[in-house]
């Protein structure tokens, strides 16, 4: 199973758009329900997952590696291997969950943490002479800051770096507990 580029969550059932819009074969569901239709497959024996560079955000990786995990728990082999295309954390997140890892000579691990940007319009917005008028209710609400401010509100900073804590323990939790290391948090 090669994984690769961007995977949406649906993908248009017609194979015309899915050309014109050049969209994957595949979407998120289509994927976790082949993972689960796989381990209940007898003539299916192991998972061979290719990883290469797969774009997905938080919340479809954490719904992958649970296929993938469902797949494993089978009782059924599960590989992955990277290429020489290396692994980042996402990467890694996903491939963590399979009996062996493996990477060509020449693949890179790029392992340096998480990060949120935010982009700022308020600038451009000043130089267009158009303001920017934003109603909010509450410290918490951020929404409009890239069009009003130009930089983090610090209520802005403790939500986003509370979100980056939040993954950077869930990716060492899960990752210690699929290569049996303790983690304390």
């Amino acid at each position: 199973m090669r994984l690769s580029g961007p995977i949406p969550e649906v993908v248009s059932p017609d194979p015309l758009s899915r050309l014109l819009l050049e969209e994957p074969p595949y979407g998120l569901h289509d994927l976790t329900h082949a993972l689960r239709k796989a381990a209940a497959d007898r003539r299916i024996e192991a998972v061979w997952l290719r990883l290469q560079n797969p774009q997905l955000s938080w919340a479809s990786l954490e719904e992958v590696r649970a296929a993938l995990v469902e797949f494993k728990s089978s009782g059924k082999l599960l590989i992955a291997s990277c290429e020489d295309f290396g692994m980042d954390e996402a990467t890694y997140f996903l491939a963590s969950a399979a009996d062996s890892v493996f990477a060509g000579p020449e693949s890179f691990f790029e392992f340096n943490g998480f990060y949120l940007t935010a982009e700022f319009y308020k600038r451009l917005l000043d130089k267009l002479e158009v303001e920017a008028r934003v109603v909010r209710a509450g410290a918490f609400k951020s929404a409009g800051e890239p069009f009003v401010r130009e930089h983090l509100s610090e209520e802005n900073r403790l939500q986003l770096q509370a979100l980056l804590d939040a993954y950077n323990r869930r990716f060492l939790e899960t990752v210690a507990e699929a290569r049996g290391f303790r983690w304390r948090t």
